[in-house]
């Protein structure tokens, strides 16, 4: 069973040196384009050093190109531009986080991936009212942890309405003869 956010019951625990009672969600810490972001610890599959990245052809807003992951050929996506950032290069510090998604595995490029932290779910604020524009429709919330304000990204909704990302490139039958077939027109 696949859980969007994990949750979990504790009678009390010491998080960040603060004693906590509650209900718990776990996130991962990245940043993006500059900016601090937690994701759900559930929607992730793993994080791992940007392999080697194969561009695609130019057309698709957010794909940053593929990548092949034991044998696997995954869509990667560079969501800087919704996140309000500019597109960087990847660095030594950048990850590649996977995540499952109906379509099949993608990877969405993070400049750099801190840690994965406990939070109380009171603790989660609304999003303030500066998260403006594209971003504000993807924001689950906001919350502070250690000196540290993170805005958590719904995820599943970016890659929602990103939907035709996992297609030809981290189908099943990812085959050159059948990207041929039904790509013909790249070919004239």
């Amino acid at each position: 069973m696949k859980v969007d956010t994990i949750i979990f019951q504790v009678e009390e625990r010491e998080v960040d040196g603060e004693r906590h009672r509650g209900k718990m969600i776990l996130m991962l810490t990245c940043s993006l384009g500059g900016q601090d972001f937690c994701l759900d610890a559930g929607q992730l599959r793993e994080v791992l050093k940007v392999p080697p990245l194969t561009r695609v052809l130019p057309g698709r807003e957010y794909i940053a190109g593929v990548v092949n992951l034991r044998g696997e050929i995954i869509t990667c996506l560079d969501i800087r531009g919704i996140t309000g950032g500019a597109a960087g290069e990847i660095t030594d510090r950048s990850r590649l986080i996977i995540v499952d998604t109906p379509g099949g595995k993608v990877g969405v490029l993070a400049d750099g991936v801190e840690k994965m932290i406990e939070v109380e779910e009171s603790v989660v604020q609304p999003p303030l009212s500066t998260v403006k524009g594209r971003l504000a429709e993807y924001v689950r919330g906001e919350m502070i942890s250690g000196e540290k304000i993170f805005v958590w990204l719904d995820l599943k909704k970016v890659l929602a309405d990103i939907s035709s990302v996992p297609d030809i490139a981290s189908s099943p039958n990812s085959t050159a003869e059948n990207r041929r077939s039904q790509n013909t027109d790249i070919f004239h």
